[in-house]
């Protein structure tokens, strides 16, 4: 009896001191993820005094173009959008580069010139005469905040073209036109329903100041870990996605301990308003197309939209999988861009494992479509290299402006290609395949030929050049290694 409890005693002994020390270590952690979280905070989180002048810039911009639209006697209004109006803008990577979402809502009555797309016809004349008019205000003002004489509008085609325009070259107008309407169930394009996710973000944080910071963070985290944009080359968390999530589990912390048990063979479904009863009932209401993603996000604007629609299945894992490391061992480095170690794929090179590096430049002006034009043409080399029994065993796409990289590890098929011929009892057609081929032997009554027929990357990279000019692409080379080592 008394060794037994003598036994006891010991083993909630050695029990309890493994809580401790476990209890020391999560201790010590949550105090190293205070301190990280506050150090990154600092340096993505723009100052009081540079958000006074990007409002300055914005609002004089802003009602140069409300006086030109009204002159004009286009019935619409100019509204800021995006993180600013929400008041969740980040430096990203601790740089002071600024996209800033201007919208011109336009009014209902203007319905039917949206069908013939006049919207961004009636925008554009706005925006040349607003420029026109900052112009010849500068030389009376050459102290004047916007330097108009350097200015110049990009039209970015879409189901409805909007505008760009840099005021520096790190400080970026968006200018997007939107119809005005009461329901989000009337919008006929998803920017119809900014008005209503800038406000439903606003409620939010007025109720809890401290989410637009940590709304902040979940930015950075997604950017460093290359999961946000909804472009399609990126095809990860947009940032209205981010605001919402951070929102809907009360802070960034919160979201990435819920993210870290996500799966990929589950479809994770998220109804933060509440819209539907489960999930059944929503999948039945929304459109299937847009169910496809690994995350359902309700809008919680708009119930038969899903936020997340076209988060891909690679930008989800990779974001489950640095929530769990970045909980585990905090660090800075979660919230810094990485560049591509291709080095490190170059030192996999063994086992009939080759490297290869193609590069590629696309017309298109515009970054992202040029960014969308050049995932297009490589994912179309990498159809056409498997089509040849390629075996792509690691690759990586890395974009800069207009040009992009395709890094590859494969193997390359077998040189002998396998030619099935006649059974031996056909003797006429036995002797026929003989005398065309030199290397035959027989095989359960058949006969069969090797035939050497060796296929090199670079006559599959001939073929896609052919299609390249369709998608826009051109300049397309294969990249000398010993210019990819440091």
């Amino acid at each position: 009896m008394e060794k037994d409890r003598a036994r006891k005693e010991a083993r909630k002994a050695r029990k309890e001191a493994r809580d401790t020390k476990e209890a020391r270590k999560a201790k010590t952690r949550k105090a190293k993820t205070r301190e990280v979280l506050k150090e990154v905070l600092s340096s993505i989180k723009p100052s009081a005094a540079e958000i006074d002048s990007i409002n300055i810039l914005v609002e004089n911009f802003s009602k140069k173009l409300s006086e030109t639209i009204s002159k004009l006697k286009i019935n619409a209004r100019v509204f800021v959008g995006g993180s600013l109006a929400k008041g969740t803008l980040i430096k990203r990577a601790g740089k002071a580069e600024y996209d800033i979402d201007v919208f011109v809502l336009f009014s209902p009555e203007y319905r039917e010139k949206d069908d013939k797309k006049q919207l961004s016809v009636m925008l554009e004349k706005a925006l040349r005469k607003t420029l026109k008019t900052l112009r010849k205000a500068e030389k009376i003002r050459a102290t004047e905040k916007i330097r108009a004489t350097k200015l110049r509008i990009d039209k970015i085609h879409g189901s409805r073209d909007y505008f760009q325009i840099y005021i520096t070259p790190n400080f970026m107008l968006e200018i997007v036109p939107v119809l005005g309407i009461s329901k989000p169930k009337e919008a006929r394009n998803v920017t119809d329903l900014s008005v209503f996710h800038v406000k439903y973000i606003k409620n939010k944080i007025s109720q809890n100041k401290k989410l637009a910071d940590e709304i902040r963070l979940a930015k950075a985290f997604c950017y460093a870990q290359h999961c946000y944009g909804a472009e399609s080359h990126i095809r990860g968390f947009s940032g209205y996605a981010l605001e919402i999530l951070v929102c809907y589990y009360g802070g960034f912390l919160n979201f990435l301990n819920a993210a870290k048990k996500w799966k990929k063979h589950e479809q994770v479904f998220l109804d933060p308003a509440k819209h539907y009863k489960n999930k059944e009932e929503a999948l039945l209401d929304m459109n299937e197309a847009k169910l496809a993603s690994p995350l359902v996000l309700v809008d919680p604007t708009y119930r038969e939209r899903n936020v997340t629609a076209g988060l891909s299945l690679v930008s989800f894992e990779r974001f489950v999988r640095a929530s769990k490391n970045f909980l585990a061992r905090p660090s800075k480095t979660f919230f810094e861009e990485k560049k591509f170690d291709v080095e490190k794929m170059i030192r996999k090179e063994k086992n009939g494992l080759k490297f290869i590096a193609i590069s590629a430049t696309s017309s298109k002006e515009k970054e992202d479509i040029a960014a969308a034009k050049l995932l297009k043409f490589f994912s179309f080399l990498l159809s056409l290299l498997r089509k040849k029994d390629f075996v792509v065993k690691e690759k990586e796409i890395e974009f800069s402006n207009r040009k992009a990289t395709l890094y590859m590890l494969y193997k390359s098929p077998s040189p002998y290609l396998l030619v099935r011929g006649p059974p031996l009892v056909m003797e006429e057609n036995a002797k026929q395949f003989k005398q065309k081929y030199k290397k035959v032997f027989v095989k359960e009554s058949r006969l069969y030929a090797r035939v050497f027929k060796k296929i090199d990357i670079a006559d599959i990279l001939k073929e896609a050049k052919k299609s390249a000019s369709e998608m826009s692409i051109s300049a397309i080379k294969i990249v000398n290694k010993k210019l990819l080592k440091k």
